[in-house]
């Protein structure tokens, strides 16, 4: 699985660095925010699950194709999971990824266009795990042990599925990016034998800025 993810992301590069000759205009940049992250889980009845709101940064490249299409690629150190509560006991499911999401970026005119740029923007994703911890908190004491430890054994590669909206905003050489956008995952990170179906949900917010690369 994770070697079918790596030919993925070889195929993402190769597609970007084919188009980026023929773009109107090519950045990289940084972003950063928080995600709103759950888990969807077969067969959770009893078992009352929350989101958890962790953190997202990474490295972004855009690249414009046309003045109302494009592409987005990024990389990003992403923490999901889910909380809950057990006799007493706070629970988290704090599972980190470093994910890869690639967009297709389509840009709406407004009447703003070269200082305000609106977007939408589709695309898959692949999540590479970098850990999964299990936290448990009652009275100020708190313990954390790797998923393994209890058997909660999880896939190293997650696939899913992004909607995203943005708010491009010129400032100094480049721009200023405000975005919102949900993840769905559509496989299930469950490694456990006949233990049922577990798959990320995400909400998440970032800002971040982006340097033109060379003449647009």
């Amino acid at each position: 699985m994770k070697q079918l993810a790596v030919l993925a992301l070889f195929g993402a590069l190769v597609l970007c660095s084919s188009t980026a000759g023929h773009a109107q205009g090519v950045a990289l940049g940084v972003v950063g925010g928080v995600n709103l992250a759950n888990l969807s889980v077969e067969d959770s009845e009893g078992l009352d699950i929350d989101s958890r709101l962790a953190l997202r940064a990474g490295a972004h490249l855009s690249v414009d194709l046309s003045p109302q299409f494009g592409l987005i690629v990024e990389a990003i150190y992403s923490q999901k999971g889910a909380k809950t509560t057990e006799e007493g006991v706070d629970v988290g499911f704090n599972i980190t990824y470093v994910e890869f999401p690639l967009l297709a970026k389509f840009m709406i005119p407004t009447s703003e266009t070269g200082k305000v740029g609106v977007h939408l923007a589709a695309g898959p994703t692949v999540g590479i795990e970098v850990s999964c911890k299990l936290k448990g908190e009652q009275g100020g004491t708190s313990v954390t042990f790797d998923c393994s430890e209890f058997g909660a054994n999880t896939k190293s590669v997650d696939f899913g599925v992004a909607a995203q909206g943005g708010i491009d905003v010129q400032a100094g050489p480049g721009a200023v990016m405000f975005d919102v956008a949900y993840n769905l995952g559509l496989a299930n990170i469950n490694d456990v034998a006949d233990g049922g179906s577990i798959k990320n949900r995400n909400l998440y917010f970032q800002v971040g800025y982006k340097f033109p690369l060379g003449a647009n």
